[in-house]
């Protein structure tokens, strides 16, 4: 299969050298920073109704591959430049989208995958060339009971990889099921942690501190309306857990992902929640004993169903991407734990066509340290890569007589510095005389110059 082309529109950013320019910027982003632009999407033709995917280097090439769900399970491996060669698929008899991850079950340095679907648990063990095998099938149980997400970690802290799994139950047997690696690709009995509600997604995290992997789990209601959100389940030392935190949410609501960070780099990770019928994002902030603070909500005007966080517009602090059915939005981080909700992406396939249950996953594909897209479009049988267009963040610090310019090196390739001193319609716009210097992770250049009304910006050709 030959390479789709992925349109590459033109780059432009630039930064009003006065505070009052500054201060007239669209109020749907921070005050300087850039927009977050994906390219149009390139489809990957992949199996029926593709539900979860994951990244990772399965052939150790250093480019990121992409795994999926869906009638089978199949693997992109990534070509260089942000491209992908034909899926290898594995058949397999499945029921729903299926639940995906990967860890190193064997401890041979290579990555494999646990997948779960409505009754089965498979181990497909990696041969770190791009090829999957199945190990083993725990059918109809003892791990599964209809999940919807697998978390994969040392829980027990032997050095094996082990998992914890979401269960719906449908609806008795709704909880958190845990499994212990052995080293070898295969598990020993499981443990279950029955749960008042429903768990929708489930994540691995060390939440207090002491060095041990906890649990958290997004829920929703079963039967009667409940509003708690998620559930933290602290690990015991021993990798057995307990359940020691419900937050609770103003409404009743569908909580089908969430995302555990470090927003603003104090106390271990914070939680971000989706509200699929609110429309919102939930932000609880690490208060550093093992639980989370109160709630700030941020509404994104969709139906948020999948998340994803990284650094998408270069200013060094993380964001967060939620995806309602064909549309995606961007809250940018200030670093402090709160956002700023950006506007809506373009629609990852065509407007209208309903891709939920559906992912998302994040990857530097083009290689170029901007961190990238790869999205499920369920009805269309297809994997949708979007790549990163957004130009660096600039840090300008001014004084008397010099201007000061940093960005950040590691996701700036291929851009050049150019300046302006047009204030009113910025034009006439000239390479800066002088390459940038090289300190850590940035990229410096000082302008001396006492010209009062200029402006810069990092621009491809």
């Amino acid at each position: 299969m030959s390479a789709p082309v992925v349109s590459k529109p033109s780059l432009v950013w630039y930064l009003p050298a006065l505070a009052a320019l500054a201060a007239a910027t669209s109020l749907s982003e921070p005050a300087g920073a850039e927009p977050v632009r994906f390219g149009f999407p390139t489809n990957y033709p992949a199996t029926n109704f593709p539900g979860r995917v994951v990244i990772a280097d399965f052939n150790r090439d250093g480019r990121p591959d992409v795994a999926f769900t869906g009638s089978g399970i199949g693997l992109f491996l990534g070509t260089g430049g942000g491209a992908f060669g034909a899926p290898a698929l594995f058949s397999a008899s499945m029921f729903g989208s299926g639940a995906l991850t990967t860890g190193d079950f064997n401890n041979d340095g290579k990555l494999d995958l646990v997948e779960t679907d409505w009754y089965s648990t498979r181990i497909l063990l990696g041969d770190g060339a791009g090829n999957i095998s199945l190990l083993t099938n725990m059918s109809f149980g003892p791990f599964a009971v209809y999940p919807s997400a697998v978390a994969v970690g040392d829980l027990n802290g032997d050095g094996n990889a082990d998992f914890a799994i979401a269960n719906t139950g449908n609806p008795s047997g709704r909880g958190v099921t845990t499994g212990f690696g052995q080293g070898n690709g295969f598990f020993g009995s499981p443990t279950n942690y029955p749960l008042s509600n429903t768990p929708t997604d489930i994540l691995l995290g060390d939440v207090n501190g002491d060095g041990r992997l906890d649990a958290v789990a997004s829920l929703r209601p079963v039967g009667v309306p409940n509003s708690n959100s998620v559930c933290v389940l602290t690990n015991r030392g021993n990798g057995l857990l307990a359940v020691s935190q419900y937050c609770e949410d103003r409404i009743s609501d569908a909580h089908y992902s969430l995302a555990l960070v470090d927003f603003n780099g104090t106390s271990g990770p914070d939680l971000a929640v989706l509200n699929y019928n609110a429309q919102s994002v939930t932000i609880r902030l690490n208060i550093g004993n093992g639980s989370f603070g109160s709630a700030t909500e941020y509404p994104v005007d969709m139906q948020p169903h999948s998340v994803a966080s990284g650094d998408f517009n270069g200013d060094g602090r993380v964001d967060l991407i939620v995806r309602g059915n064909a549309f995606s939005r961007v809250l940018l981080g200030r670093g402090d734990g709160s956002f700023t909700v950006a506007t809506i992406l373009l629609p990852s396939i065509a407007s209208g066509t309903i891709i939920n249950p559906g992912t998302m996953a994040v990857g530097d594909f083009d290689a170029n340290g901007t961190p990238d897209l790869a999205l499920t479009a369920y009805n269309n049988a297809a994997v949708a890569v979007q790549l990163n267009h957004t130009p660096p963040f600039l840090e300008i610090t001014r004084a008397v007589g010099y201007n000061q310019i940093s960005w950040l090196a590691s996701f700036s390739a291929g851009f050049s510095l150019e300046y302006t001193t047009n204030g009113i319609a910025p034009g006439n716009w000239q390479p800066f005389p002088s390459p940038p210097v090289v300190l850590g992770n940035q990229k410096g250049i000082t302008d001396w110059t006492d010209h009062e009304q200029k402006f810069y910006r990092l621009k491809k050709p």
